[in-house]
Parts: structure tokens; sequence; C-alpha cells
């Protein structure tokens, strides 16, 4: 029997992916975990979503890789509207 493992990506965490095709990167970017989904075969899976097109996909937890988020998009916001 195969030892379940924690998922280590966090639902609305950015992770980065690149994944190759016959004819080069088939999928790649930034996606965000929209759904953490039982694990296959020990390995935890995830459903994730494009950051640019919107596009879904069921990925494997070893198919993702996480990714620094930008500073400015987790800057806060001061009451007068500027970034601080």
């Amino acid at each position: 029997m195969a030892v379940m493992r924690a998922h280590r990506f966090k639902l609305g965490q950015t992770v980065g992916i690149g994944l190759l095709g016959r004819a080069g990167p088939a999928m790649s970017g930034r996606y965000v975990v929209v759904r953490l989904m039982p694990s296959a075969d020990g390995e935890p899976h995830y459903r994730v979503k494009s950051a640019t097109d919107g596009r879904e996909w069921a990925l494997a937890e070893g198919q993702m890789r996480p990714v620094a988020v930008d500073s400015v998009s987790q800057a806060t916001v001061r009451r007068d509207g500027n970034q601080g």
C-alpha cells in the first residue's frame, strides 16, 4: 500500500508549470491552485487554473513548482490608496 503524503501546495497558491509535449512546451506559466484532489499512487493531485487564459488542468504534485509572487501584488494598500 502506498504512503499518502500531505498536499504541499495550498488553495489559492500560485504555482509554476512547465510541461513538455511532443512539439515543445504544452503548457507553461503561472497557475492558481483551485482544488486539492485525492492522492493517486501516493502523490497528491490538484486542480489548477491558468492566471492568463482561465483554463483548468488536473495535475500531480510532481508536475508543479512553487513560484515567488510579485512584490507589487503582495503589497498592502494604505488607507490613502497608495501601496506601501
